[in-house]
């Protein structure tokens, strides 16, 4: 899979394999690990919040996330964002995949 990260004009594009864990992402242990408690847990990580939910209008910051690939053998296209506490909890659960490096 791939993740891309973008933060204040920067962007960040990692590979990612797990089974065995490898790749160019910056930590693929933590991220296989976090990927494998989902997957455990029979949660799936790239489900967006459904259009329902409603959500407390907070800012926690401009960083965005796309992950593409396959997960558990169905493709994904997952978007990540900070623009409300929905989204914050989201990104924050999937921290050990969407690490933000430092400038």
């Amino acid at each position: 899979m791939t993740v891309t990260i973008t933060n204040r004009g920067r962007v960040d594009e990692w590979t990612l394999t797990c089974d065995p864990d490898a790749g160019n992402h910056p930590s693929p242990r933590a991220a296989c690990g976090f990927l494998d408690t989902a997957k455990q847990w029979g949660e799936n990580p790239f489900e967006p919040t459904p259009s329902e939910t409603v959500c407390a209008e907070v800012f926690g910051g401009e960083e965005t996330a796309t992950v593409t690939g396959v997960w558990e053998g169905k493709p994904i296209d997952a978007n990540f964002n900070r623009t409300n506490a929905c989204e914050i909890s989201r990104w924050s659960n999937a921290i050990p995949l969407l690490v933000v490096q430092g400038d």
